[in-house]
């Protein structure tokens, strides 16, 4: 990965490195990367969809860094599983699309220890999408009665 090509952050070569070689040992198939999604009320960016290559079935991925300093696992934190609700919940909107089989984080560590090959993790959250689009639903709506938000619907497709 990267021969041959100048880089502005020759740094992160090595978590670039790491996802690239969870990428070809996992992925069937890119469906979206880096994809606006539109959902009730909200929009975000969906950073993977992918068909794995495990069981042939769709999965909304995003990667995540994390300095795991001595700690010897990633922590998981569920705000990152209400965003990837969010997303699964926006991309199933579409009646076209294959049913979203989970959702994953993969988790690289961002500071290695000695120049060692960054430690990645790929966490798959143990409910189902819908689960976690309700509670991300739930937290948008209580967010949207704090703030006073109400979004346009003229503007959603």
């Amino acid at each position: 990965v990267g021969e041959g090509l100048p880089l502005a952050r020759p740094d992160l070569l090595p978590m670039v490195s790491a996802y690239a070689g969870w990428y070809l040992e996992n992925v069937a198939e890119s469906l979206a990367v880096e994809h606006v999604v539109i959902g009730d009320g909200y929009a975000g960016r969906l950073e993977h969809g992918a068909r794995l290559l495990g069981d042939g079935k769709v999965w909304v991925v995003d990667a995540k860094t994390q300095d795991r300093k001595d700690r010897k696992k990633f922590n998981h934190y569920m705000s990152w599983a209400l965003q990837l609700g969010a997303y699964a919940g926006a991309w199933a909107r579409n009646p076209d699309r294959e049913p979203i089989a989970g959702l994953m984080s993969v988790v690289i560590d961002s500071n290695p220890n000695n120049g060692d090959k960054p430690m990645l993790e790929a966490y798959v959250w143990p409910q189902p999408w819908d689960y976690y689009h309700g509670l991300f639903m739930g937290a948008l709506r209580l967010w949207s009665e704090e703030n006073d938000y109400k979004p346009n619907q003229s503007l959603i497709c």
